[in-house]
């Protein structure tokens, strides 16, 4: 699933993610650099996670080195529960972050969960 923000007539903002049993998986999220810091990302993400009311998690990759976008997601209740060594083609490490969405999961946290700031 692929959801825009409009900013007049043009796109400004997306996020695309797919769901697979009771996991949300984020895959891309990006808002045009004139466009940033006015909410439009927190807004795509809570709209994606709306579409979804039956997921308990939801999963994202960012790279340990994208210190924004761990700022944005543990900022919206993400926190760290994997380290995926040499993820990226150029070698760099994916941090998996993971939210709980279901508030049954939210009383148990997972136990893999780690708190940031992330080294």
């Amino acid at each position: 699933m692929v959801l825009l923000f409009w900013c007049g007539s043009d796109a400004c903002g997306f996020i695309s993610g797919d769901a697979a049993g009771d996991t949300l998986e984020i895959r891309k999220l990006g808002v045009l650099a004139e466009k940033r810091r006015q909410g439009i990302a927190g807004q795509l993400l809570r709209d994606l996670l709306a579409r979804h009311p039956s997921c308990r998690r939801c999963l994202v990759d960012v790279a340990a080195g994208n210190l924004p976008a761990q700022a944005f997601y543990q900022k919206h209740g993400f926190c760290q529960i994997a380290r995926r060594k040499n993820y990226y083609a150029t070698g760099d490490d994916a941090l998996v972050l993971e939210k709980i969405l279901c508030t049954v999961w939210q009383k148990a946290k997972s136990p893999y969960a780690k708190k940031f700031p992330v080294s």
